[in-house]
């Protein structure tokens, strides 16, 4: 039996490669979303703001509750019908 403390891993662990984990290319829609979901997470870095000039990104909350960002390439959208679309009431009311 090992110390107490020991720290050492006594199985192996299953780690895939990223090669595996992600198709090997991805495509112009997906390149394009990609690049812009870099953009928003470097700006929340930098300012608390994900927002970039090709995506202003809405304020959740308040009057804009209705309000979502989908994230389909080829790039990231406002969309207000979401609730409605996917019958939020209906399942908001138990």
């Amino acid at each position: 039996m090992p110390p107490r403390g020991d720290a050492r891993v006594r199985a192996p662990i299953p780690v895939r490669p990223a090669e595996r984990a992600f198709p090997a290319q991805l495509s112009a829609d997906q390149q394009a979303l990609a690049t812009s979901m870099r953009a928003a997470w470097a700006n929340f870095a930098a300012r608390g703001n994900p927002a970039t000039r090709a995506v202003p990104w809405p304020a959740f909350g308040g009057g804009h509750s209705a309000q979502m960002l989908s994230l389909v390439p080829p790039q990231p959208q406002h969309e207000t019908d979401f609730a409605a679309r996917h019958h939020c009431a209906f399942w908001a009311a138990g």
